[in-house]
């Protein structure tokens, strides 16, 4: 299937830019009034659902949120945490952080063994493994400050799938394999046996198809609708949540890390692309650092260049250096105040006139070219957007890091706890679970927020939002990210075309460029007399995607996911 629709998207990306085309897949819709994108069909409906009935972008955001913390438990949820990007018409933009913050108790030296090296797995799985959720901080939060609905109201829609339950698709299909897999090799299948419970059978995954349903879950929503987030942070929640992951369980977090968590509010990070202002996640986000300068670097060519072979190797090249960029410069801009300083200089003009004769070069080079020392070699997120015809937007990346996260489920409550400590740096000689190396920025302490790749992205035209997008898939939403607006706005592309089309992907690290099988041989070609060594990728990225203009609105779900969007 991939393949006709690959022949269709790289000869319009050959095209000069043309007015935005129809949207003609089933993972595409257009509206009048509203666009709402997903990675599951059920999410984008319940957002759909609120905009029908009188509520705002931010509501509609709410109500998808928690939907998929339904329909996605292995990616993303309350026990999880994320971005949020939203831009008022008319208004600035605002970007909230709630990203999941490592407990007190979780000193760099508690994940390390008397040789000095990282504890395998620790970062992975079980109680050390788990961040501060800030997921129930965040979306709330969002919802009383520009929101116009009650909790209760947003949280409804999800208490229904939670309740009446709903088909595994192929993507929690796989997911629910690797829970499977990674509680059978853990040795420690007592911890675990309450994602055991909830999301397999007799130890294996539900056949795609079968019903999943939440009871656990719905009740737990139930009850944070009538009390609020309290009653996660300070209430009996807290005490449930303590016991698989505080002293009782060998774990780290104390109930006043629960207590004391509070998402933050920061300034977005802005850039130019293509004569529109791109406007992207800073840090403890790296996903917008890297996006505004590669689109920064990559805005000095034309879409006609970008669209030959040679054009694929200048943005492979984008891509090296900005991820040699991140693992050197970036982390929590509260631990390391520099790093806000770091993130305005790899965005800056003078970075931007400096990379134009690097990306040109005509052969690649080795790692240690990027600016950083060589390192040893060594995915469950998801994303979403709303947008009306006013202009007002949404671009939300909420996650649980992994499939199912640390593997801890809050008892009776249905919550999958995140492992998020492992997006810390344990050793700046080791890779994490993406194999992306890091540097001391984002090593681990107390209260810190890990770096992430998360990429809520919105372009704005005079000032008002004309694309939504982001994605899941670890450091691959970067760039896929990146390909989408490239899509879109260089190429022209609808929505569906744009988010469907195969891609490229480097990381500097390990120095190696994935691409999809769809990639044409003369592409493979061109990068491989450069220097590049090529392999097949592994995982995916899944992008949300919505544009506006003269013709109304549009927006697409990654058919990689199996999400599908809606609107009217």
């Amino acid at each position: 299937m991939r393949r006709w629709v690959f022949v269709a998207v790289f000869a319009a990306a050959c095209a000069s830019p043309t007015p935005r085309p129809s949207v003609t897949k089933p993972w595409g819709v257009e509206g009048r009034d509203y666009v709402v994108a997903a990675d599951h069909p059920l999410a984008s409906e319940a957002g759909a659902r609120i905009l029908a009935a009188g509520g705002n972008v931010v509501d509609a955001a709410a109500a998808t949120s928690f939907a998929l913390a339904v329909l996605r438990p292995h990616s993303a949820g309350l026990g999880g945490g994320g971005f949020m990007l939203f831009k008022p018409a008319g208004k600035e933009a605002v970007f909230l952080d709630y990203r999941e913050t490592a407990p007190g108790a979780a000193e760099l030296s508690a994940y390390v063994g008397p040789d000095g090296k990282p504890v395998p797995g620790k970062t992975e799985s079980g109680p050390w493994a788990v961040g501060v959720p800030g997921h129930l901080r965040g979306v709330p939060t969002m919802l009383a400050k520009y929101g116009t609905l009650p909790l209760a109201t947003v949280v409804a829609p999800a208490v229904e799938l939670a309740e009446r339950g709903f088909p595994v698709d192929a993507h929690l299909h796989e997911a629910m394999l690797d829970l499977a897999d990674r509680i059978a090799k853990s040795g420690e299948p007592q911890r675990y046996a309450e994602a055991a419970r909830l999301f397999l059978k007799d130890g294996k995954a539900l056949a795609v198809g079968e019903v999943l349903v939440q009871s656990d879950l719905a009740g737990t929503l139930r009850a944070l609708a009538a009390q609020g987030p309290d009653a996660f942070y300070r209430g009996p929640l807290a005490e449930k949540v303590l016991a698989v992951a505080g002293a009782a369980a060998g774990g780290p977090m104390a109930a006043e890390d629960l207590a004391d968590y509070e998402p933050v509010f920061r300034t977005p990070l802005v850039g130019r692309f293509r004569g529109r202002t791109v406007v992207s996640a800073p840090p403890p986000s790296s996903g917008g650092a890297c996006l505004v300068e590669m689109l920064g670097a990559l805005d000095a060519y034309s879409p006609k260049v970008l669209a030959r072979p040679e054009g694929r190797a200048l943005v492979v090249e984008a891509m090296k250096h900005a991820f040699a960029d991140r693992a050197r410069l970036l982390g929590d801009p509260d631990a390391h105040p520099e790093v806000e300083e770091n993130a305005a200089a790899m965005t800056s003009a003078r970075r931007l006139k400096e990379l134009k004769p690097l990306l040109a070069a005509p052969h690649t080079k080795e790692p240690t070219f990027y600016g950083v020392q060589v390192l040893p070699e060594d995915a469950g997120t998801t994303h979403y957007v709303v947008m009306d015809a006013q202009g007002n937007a949404v671009s939300a990346t909420e996650t649980v890091n992994l499939f199912f996260g640390s593997m801890l489920v809050v008892p009776g409550a249905g919550i999958v706890l995140n492992n998020q400590m492992d997006d810390f740096a344990v050793s700046t000689a080791a890779a994490n679970a993406f194999g992306l190396r890091q540097s001391d920025l984002n090593l681990v302490g107390p209260g810190r927020r890990p770096l992430s790749s998360m990429s809520p992205t919105l372009l704005l035209d005079r000032g008002e939002a004309v694309l939504a997008a982001g994605g899941s898939g670890g450091p691959r939403i970067i760039t896929g990210v990146l390909w989408a607006v490239l899509n879109s706005v260089a190429f022209g592309m609808a929505p569906d075309a744009a988010v469907a089309a195969p891609r490229l992907h480097h990381q500097w690290s390990p120095d190696v460029v994935r691409f999809d099988p769809e990639i044409p041989a003369d592409v493979r070609e061109e990068l491989t007399v450069r220097g590049h060594r090529l392999v097949p990728a592994e995982g995916e990225a899944a992008v949300q995607l919505a544009v506006r203009d003269a013709r109304g609105l549009a927006a697409a779900s990654d058919p990689r996911k199996g999400g599908r969007p809606a609107g009217r």
